[in-house]
C-alpha cells in the first residue's frame, strides 16, 4: 500500500488558491488520482480529508484563475478595439500631437513670441497651422499667462 500524499495536495492546493494559479490545476488533477488510488484500495486511506480539501481548493483556484484569463482577455480585447477606434483609418499615417507651451510673461504688455513646438516638432508637420496668417488681436491678462496654440 502506498502512503497518501494528501499534506502535499493540500499545500498545492493553497499555494493554487493563493499565489500560484497552475498549482491549483495539479492539486486537482492529483487529488482525483490519489481518491481513486484510495477507494480502490492502493492508498493509504489516512489522509483523505487532507487529499479531499486539496482537491476542493484546487477546483476553486482553478475556476479563479480560468476567470482572470478571461477578465484579462477581455481587458486587452477592449482596450485594442478602443485604440483601433480612436485613431480612425488604419491605412493612415498619424499625425504628432503638437504640445501646447504655456509662455509667462514677467512684463504683461509686452509681445510673446510665436509658438513653437517641443520634441522636434516643425511647423511642416502641421500644415493646418497657418504661421503665416494675421493673428486677432489678444485681450490684456492682467496675470500674464497667454495660452498659445
Amino acid at each position: 500500500m502506498k502512503p497518501h500524499r494528501g499534506t502535499l495536495i493540500l499545500v498545492l492546493g493553497i499555494l493554487g488558491l493563493i499565489i500560484c494559479g497552475p498549482l491549483a490545476i495539479v492539486a486537482w488533477i492529483l487529488g482525483a488520482n490519489d481518491l481513486k488510488e484510495m477507494d480502490a484500495g492502493m492508498m493509504d486511506p489516512a489522509g483523505r480529508g487532507n487529499t479531499q480539501a486539496g482537491k476542493i481548493c484546487g477546483i476553486i483556484g482553478t475556476i479563479l484563475l480560468i476567470i482572470g484569463i478571461l477578465v484579462v482577455g477581455l481587458f486587452f480585447m477592449f482596450g485594442v478595439v478602443a485604440a483601433l477606434a480612436t485613431h480612425g483609418d488604419a491605412s493612415q499615417p498619424l499625425k504628432p500631437q503638437a504640445k501646447v507651451v504655456w509662455a509667462v510673461s514677467i512684463f504683461p504688455k509686452t509681445k510673446l513670441p510665436e509658438p513653437f513646438f517641443r520634441s522636434g516638432f516643425s511647423a511642416r508637420d502641421f500644415p493646418e497651422i497657418n504661421l503665416a496668417a494675421p493673428k486677432p488681436a489678444r485681450p490684456y491678462s492682467p496675470s500674464g499667462i497667454s495660452r498659445w496654440f
